[in-house]
């Protein structure tokens, strides 16, 4: 009977506690969030494959503002409205603070957002769509990729990327009136933790010539062949490198297509629009989806530790075995089946039929400046690695594999035969990179479709030996 009696007091000041405990609102507020949060998990767990994250993140919002409604009424409703007005005014403000002091973006570190990376270091043009800000110096800390999150659950140590461009917005600290080589691509030829790292740089100090770096994140071939035109033919070089990158160039025809059509969706038409609330909109979108993200991370990672599958590789991760070592990393530029899947249908495409008209373009000009035109043909990391995967790789990259490597060198026959017929020299880096790779070398980053350093100077050196060689070769025939 008393033990009975002491069970019941302990449950009623168990009772009381508790209530007391709830009726403290920042603890009521984290047990709410935390109940929210084991829901939305919930939900997650069982409807995730069928509705997505954002629908999953959308479902259990949009139940629990339901779920508040019924409990207390219309009021919750009101207190919602005001909410948002105050979140609308606060934001705008905001937003309007920032676009007329962007000097500040870093120090709050918002340029994570590409809308404000782009206000920050590119400027609009009529033609190239945009160019990097001439004389802009940044440091990048805790580097780990462009494509990096830790739900992949590839450990990735971070590095630090020191950034400066030269008068003219190009990679280049010093400034270059004159180079024996102008190399001209996208973010592959731009790119290195610093500049003595870069493709450009490394080439330089092999082959004791002067190069330019002219290379531009998000540049394509139509790009290429303005860069030439524009800023490569002042040069006078000996050698213009048009680097062709497998694993995006084509798509860049048609993102530079819309963007000449006008489309407000491309080039960065709206990063620079004349309109605030276009610019605004953006921005908020952006900011939404990186919370969005962030919040679809964390969930995911408590789960995967919840459930016990962090040992498991992601389903779009590749697990490599090189030479008896494994690593896994993500293939983030994979060739389509619709329009990869034959050379000929590929060579007939407007696509190619645009980047032909292109290389040609990009050959007369050099020949009429006395520039020998020459191809560098850089593989996209599916390419050399995809026939490295093993059984133990995730399940969406399982499904794929075979056809990914059916597919890998399709481009690059199309683009020989292209090269052929207009009789420009082409350096593919493929059979290099693919000797690297069988010796047990990874050139790319884990999660980040660039090369990464030891990609950068196995290029270097195996196109220094080419131009060394043409050199020998050409010295020969002169005192023949």
């Amino acid at each position: 009977m008393l033990g009975s009696s002491k069970a019941a007091l302990s449950m009623a000041r168990g009772k009381e506690f508790v209530e007391t405990l709830l009726h403290n609102k920042p603890v009521r507020f984290v047990v709410t969030a935390l109940l929210l949060l084991a829901y939305i998990l919930m939900l997650h767990a069982l409807l995730g494959q069928y509705i997505g994250r954002k629908g999953v993140v959308y479902l259990g919002a949009g139940t629990a503002l339901l779920a508040l409604t019924y409990l207390k009424g219309i009021e919750v409703l009101v207190n919602s409205a005001v909410f948002a007005c105050s979140l609308f005014a606060t934001s705008s403000f905001l937003f309007a603070f920032f676009e007329a002091f962007p000097g500040l973006i870093p120090r709050f570190h918002l340029n994570i957002l590409p809308y404000y990376s782009a206000r920050l270091d590119t400027v609009p043009d009529p033609i190239l769509r945009k160019r990097n800000r001439p004389l802009f110096s940044t440091r990048i800390l805790d580097f780990r990729g462009s494509d990096y999150s830790p739900i992949y659950g590839i450990d990735v140590p971070p590095t630090t990327v020191d950034w400066s461009t030269d008068e003219e917005g190009f990679r280049n600290s010093a400034t270059i009136r004159r180079a024996d080589i102008a190399v001209i691509g996208d973010s592959l030829v731009e790119y290195g933790d610093n500049e003595a790292d870069t493709f450009g740089k490394r080439l330089g100090k092999l082959t004791a010539m002067t190069v330019k770096n002219l290379g531009v994140s998000g540049y394509g071939p139509d790009q290429y062949l303005e860069v030439l035109k524009r800023y490569g033919v002042k040069l006078r070089p000996k050698y213009a490198f048009f680097s062709f990158y497998e694993g995006n160039d084509i798509a860049d025809i048609r993102e530079y297509r819309r963007f000449r059509q006008g489309d407000p969706n491309a080039g960065l038409g709206e990063v620079f629009s004349d309109s605030f609330w276009r610019r605004y909109k953006v921005a908020v979108t952006e900011t939404i989806n990186y919370l969005q993200n962030t919040f679809s991370v964390a969930s995911l990672l408590v789960y995967k530790s919840l459930s016990g599958t962090d040992s498991k590789a992601h389903p779009d991760v590749a697990v490599l075995n090189l030479n008896g070592q494994y690593s896994r990393r993500r293939f983030f530029s994979l060739f389509s089946v619709k329009r990869d899947a034959h050379v000929q249908e590929m060579l007939g495409s407007w696509e190619w039929q645009r980047l032909k008209q292109i290389l040609v373009e990009f050959r007369s000009v050099c020949v009429a400046n006395n520039i020998s035109p020459v191809i560098i043909y850089i593989p996209s990391d599916v390419h050399i690695y995809a026939t490295y995967s093993t059984q133990d790789s995730g399940e969406n990259w399982r499904e794929q594999r075979d056809r990914q490597i059916a597919l890998k060198d399709n481009a690059e026959k199309a683009m020989k035969q292209v090269a052929q017929e207009l009789h420009v020299d082409m350096i593919s880096l493929t059979p290099v990179f693919k000797a690297a790779a069988n010796a047990g070398k990874m050139l790319y980053y884990s999660l980040d479709s660039h090369w990464n350093s030891e990609g950068r100077a196995v290029a270097a050196e195996y196109v220094a030996g080419i131009l060394r060689e043409r050199q020998t070769n050409s010295r020969d025939a002169k005192m023949r």
